[in-house]
């Protein structure tokens, strides 16, 4: 047998220990000054978390791999995300719900146009194109802002388009 060693520690141990990078990266950006200038409705309590906070932890979960609200809570428990992050607390998933249910369409609209516009800021593109594809999504039953458009997969059916903003259904 080989001569192996082992050694315990008492320093945390993490799966997420990459999303450090990802904070560096958000830092050298100013992602908060972003997230800070973008419109977002405001906070309705002085006790509640800043702006800034709820869209990076929503972000992270999603990083984390979180596909429902409810898997934030996952990240939130996370020591060392709290740390890496500077948080000293996490909102649980229901306190982010709460917070975008205070976006309206047009909010949405306005915020989201803001940090795109700040992020293509941030890319020097040097003549490079960026080239978007896309899928139609079939529609089943009245979605809001579904159309009749193009599908391949169901013909005739309603239908999303996410590059394209499609006209809403005729009354």
């Amino acid at each position: 047998m080989v001569g192996l060693e082992l050694q315990f520690r008492d320093k945390e141990i993490t799966a997420w220990s990459g999303m450090a990078i990802t904070k560096s990266m958000l830092d050298h950006l100013k992602f908060d000054q972003a997230i800070a200038s973008c419109g977002s409705p405001e906070q309705g309590s002085n006790r509640g978390y800043r702006p800034e906070q709820f869209l990076t932890q929503f972000m992270l979960s999603a990083w984390c791999g979180a596909n429902r609200f409810e898997h934030g809570e996952v990240t939130r428990h996370g020591l060392a995300l709290r740390q890496v992050f500077g948080f000293t607390r996490m909102a649980n998933f229901k306190a982010v719900m709460r917070r975008f249910k205070k976006f309206t369409q047009s909010t949405n609209e306005s915020v989201m146009e803001a940090l795109y516009q700040w992020l293509f800021n941030q890319i020097n593109t040097n003549g490079i194109t960026l080239d978007l594809d896309s899928t139609v999504m079939t529609s089943y039953g009245m979605q809001e802002s579904a159309a009749l458009s193009y599908d391949p997969g169901k013909h005739g059916r309603l239908s999303h388009h996410p590059l394209r903003r499609l006209s809403p259904i005729p009354a």
